[in-house]
């Protein structure tokens, strides 16, 4: 049982660049497909092994590829292996077999790109680079479906106006990589993969290609895309670098609030895929909007930016849904930025009311508030029949009640010691 990847087809008309390839999965064979804006695009074999990679561990299923592949990426697969099978152990190791490629003498003239989506992260690399990157990369096929074409048209007239306003040209990438990956594993372990796929496709253009980073050095966790594992994707003609780690959020639109484009073009939400959401750019009303306009708030840019409603709605931040440890982070970056600031007492409640929402939930009594409430006051009403005991006991001085008075006492602490 193994996995094989077919011959790259390429082709070209007059409004795009395309390739695409067969990977044959056991009992599952899918055409993959990727079409450019810009060309010319690699016709090698180096994007479809990062597209195959991850899905031929989930299944288990050695790669043996006939055509030959960039001897740097070839090295770098088992490390690639190591670290995604120390994260889940339901990706298994697999041997990679392939021929390598001679390497030529890259064209000198290729340039440096950016993924681009409009978000924090993207603008926060462009603007942090932006003497340096070249062109922008938007993919269509990633957080917007390929069914989403209505979505699709009316986000990226916003994308292309915005790299028009930095002064880059913005190359449209569609593709179905996540359509395919859905078979296999969630999106979170393997759009690294899907973003180093379409690098390594636009390798003719671009000797460089910078991946905004979701994560700081300090809340590193298993992810797709991660600075351990975005670089080793890299071959001899493309580097791939992993950006943005030695900020937080709120340093990151600490420099969008300084940028007129950025406020004019920031977008975060996901939620505008879907009715009734999908005539806006942005809802306002998701859990990253909410942060987001904190993060604008906080940088005294929320009523600048032209991509959000100005007010801070305190009752939704106080019930702010938290899904996980990394929005936990996020929401304790924008606390621990408000604490600096010294200002708005209420929204820092808000956003404590919801952090403590969220660690009672996962403390292992969440979710159970009625019957914790219940037990919070009979142990109330145990406490002050306790005390009262011991108010009686003393005051009738009979010390003959020595040995009770002590086993009351005894429970008397051991109660204030289950409370504290």
């Amino acid at each position: 049982m193994q996995t094989a990847i077919g011959e790259p087809k390429t082709g070209s008309d007059e409004e795009a660049f395309g390739v695409s390839a067969v990977l044959d999965f056991p009992g599952k064979t899918f055409e993959l497909r990727y079409k450019a804006t810009t060309g010319p695009l690699a016709s090698d074999i180096d994007p479809l092994l990062a597209a195959a990679l991850l899905p031929a561990m989930k299944l288990g299923a050695p790669l043996h590829l006939a055509n030959p592949i960039s001897p740097k990426l070839l090295g770098a697969v088992d490390q690639i292996q190591d670290i995604f099978h120390a994260w889940d152990t339901a990706l298994i190791p697999v041997s990679v077999k392939a021929p390598t490629k001679s390497i030529t003498a890259a064209d000198s003239v290729r340039q440096v790109a950016c993924f681009f989506s409009g978000g924090v992260d993207s603008f926060y690399t462009i603007l942090k680079h932006r003497d340096e990157i070249d062109q922008l990369i938007f993919v269509h096929g990633f957080d917007i479906r390929l069914a989403d074409a209505d979505v699709w048209a009316r986000i990226s007239s916003s994308i292309r106006a915005a790299a028009a306003a930095l002064g880059k040209p913005l190359i449209e990438v569609a593709t179905n990589l996540q359509e395919f990956s859905d078979t296999f594993l969630h999106w979170n372990f393997y759009h690294g993969a899907a973003l180093a796929s379409v690098a390594l496709l636009l390798s003719p253009l671009f000797r460089k290609v910078y991946v905004p980073a979701t994560h700081t050095y300090a809340q590193l966790l298993p992810w797709g895309s991660h600075p351990l594992v975005d670089p080793l994707w890299s071959t001899e003609t493309v580097e791939i670098i992993h950006d943005g780690c030695e900020a937080t959020r709120p340093d990151k639109v600490r420099l969008l609030a300084n940028s007129a484009t950025a406020l004019k073009y920031l977008r975060v939400c996901y939620k505008n895929r879907r009715a009734p959401w999908k005539d806006v750019y942005n809802c306002g009303q998701c859990e990253k909007c909410l942060r987001t306009k904190i993060n604008l708030y906080l940088a005294g840019a929320l009523d600048r930016c032209a991509t959000f409603d100005h007010r801070l709605d305190l009752e939704a931040i106080s019930h702010l849904p938290i899904p996980n440890e990394s929005v936990r982070a996020y929401i304790l970056e924008n606390l621990e930025a408000a604490q600096r600031l010294g200002t708005d007492q209420a929204l820092m409640q808000a956003m404590q009311n919801s952090l403590h929402s969220y660690d009672v939930e996962t403390s292992g009594i969440g979710g159970r508030a009625d019957a914790c409430k219940a037990t919070m006051q009979r142990l109330e009403e145990e406490n002050a029949a306790m005390q009262m005991s011991l108010q009686a006991l003393y005051q009738s001085r009979s010390w003959r009640l020595t040995g009770p008075l002590r086993a009351l006492a005894d429970g008397f602490r051991q109660l204030h010691s289950w409370k504290a």
